[in-house]
């Protein structure tokens, strides 16, 4: 029997789409805020980020504290950049006085168990500074108020402009791993950010319990379309930062500025936490992708159909 080439197409068409729906599953997303506006259970515009507890987010387990004194607001501007699914208002990271430190913190179910992680945001400098820092990082407890956004008892990292344009990472090293305990490094890369200029800041942490823990960070202005787009980070360190994911448990906004110059302002939206670079940087879902090639099947069918047919 003679098989045409419109059905082969057709054949091979139709399990293309059975492919795209049955796959591209997430593993699992361990935090998601948007942070949508209207009131409970969303955040409320123009007013202060701390002490907001909306449960419109997913995986917080607690409203935010600090002590941000008006200098870190909900927006109702909302930060964007194609293919990347956010929507409602932002966090605006606003100017302090000289000698002044500003912080909210915010706690999350931890992801027990998990080996890597994965983490994004949007991050928008609004104004750079020489002697002024706006950092965004995770940590494994939340930090006193008016205390450093480290303290020799805890862990993390965290990442922003720090004393100029540079992206930096500030990252501790595990007080329970290391004869450093509480010790504070900085690692500066030559990626300078733009004052106005949404970035998309991907990081990826492989915890090792028999060795140095592996922080991976990226900063770009467009949504890579798999983990192999990334490229080489922007920033790359070893060391003992967490003993576990489960260390892993509070989001921690700060703001710091020095005795000369002035103060720092950013914009940040769109914080995901996830255990694979899907959950992240989200692609299409599956059932769009499945709609094009459907269209795709339609299409090519008919176009060979009628090429059979003049011939």
């Amino acid at each position: 029997m003679r098989i045409s080439k419109s059905f082969r197409s057709a054949a091979f068409l139709a399990a293309a789409t059975t492919i795209l729906i049955s796959s591209g599953a997430q593993a699992s997303v361990v935090l998601s805020d948007q942070i949508l506006l209207g009131g409970s259970p969303n955040y409320t515009a123009d007013t202060n980020l701390f002490p907001q507890n909306p449960t419109s987010g997913t995986g917080w387990s607690g409203g935010w504290t600090g002590n941000n004194a008006s200098s870190i607001k909900v927006k109702t501007e909302n930060l964007s950049m194609p293919g990347l699914e956010n929507g409602g208002g932002s966090i605006g990271i606003t100017a302090i006085s000289a000698n002044e430190t500003r912080k909210d913190n915010r706690s999350f179910t931890p992801a027990v168990g998990q080996g890597t992680l994965w983490f994004s945001s949007l991050f928008r400098p609004d104004i750079i500074q020489p002697d002024s820092q706006t950092m965004i990082g995770f940590q494994s407890d939340a930090i006193a108020s008016g205390a450093p956004w480290v303290d020799a008892s805890l862990q993390g990292f965290a990442w922003g402009t720090m004393n100029g344009n540079n992206l930096t990472v500030q990252y501790q090293t595990n007080a329970a791993n290391s004869a450093t305990a509480g010790a504070l490094s900085t690692s500066a890369s030559a990626m300078s950010l733009t004052a106005g200029v949404t970035y998309l800041l991907v990081g990826k942490l492989d915890i090792n319990s028999s060795g140095a823990d592996t922080l991976s960070i990226w900063i770009t202005t467009s949504v890579p379309g798999s983990e192999v787009l990334l490229g080489a980070a922007n920033i790359s360190i070893n060391s003992d930062i967490l003993n576990t994911s489960a260390d892993l448990d509070v989001v921690n906004l700060w703001l710091s500025r020095g005795a000369t110059g002035n103060s720092n302002a950013a914009t940040m939206d769109a914080l995901r936490i996830g255990t694979t670079f899907a959950d992240i940087a989200p692609v299409p879902e599956p059932k769009t992708l499945a709609l094009f090639a459907a269209g795709g099947l339609v299409f090519l069918a008919a176009r060979l159909r009628r090429k059979e047919n003049c011939s």
